[in-house]
């Protein structure tokens, strides 16, 4: 009887794994690294010049940036050439700081 039990969890085992392993090679393409103010910016894809955003419209769109990055506006809100971009790096007093560039 214990030679039947152990037979039938080997059988198991056997069959489980069946599939494990083997000659067949997958290919994973790498995704391309996210760098601020280009098209792997989900935020700059939204919200890119010509677009007019204001502040509030990129904040809007919530953290959809590089590596989860919140949206922030970069230019003169409602301009041609105001856009929002991820904040890869935020810098205290620069045109990185959103509280320092928050205007209104």
């Amino acid at each position: 009887m214990q030679l039947l039990k152990i037979t039938a969890a080997l059988g198991t085992v056997t069959v489980l794994l069946s599939g494990c392993g083997g000659g067949t090679t997958t290919t994973t393409t790498m995704p391309k690294a996210c760098k601020p103010m280009t098209d792997t910016d989900e935020c700059f894809k939204a919200k890119g010049p010509g677009t007019k955003p204001d502040a509030q419209s990129c904040k809007a769109l919530g953290p959809i940036g590089c590596g989860g990055a919140n949206c922030t506006l970069m230019g003169d809100a409602g301009s041609k050439t105001a856009h929002c971009m991820s904040c890869a790096e935020c810098k205290s007093m620069t045109e990185t700081d959103p509280c320092f560039n928050a205007k209104g």
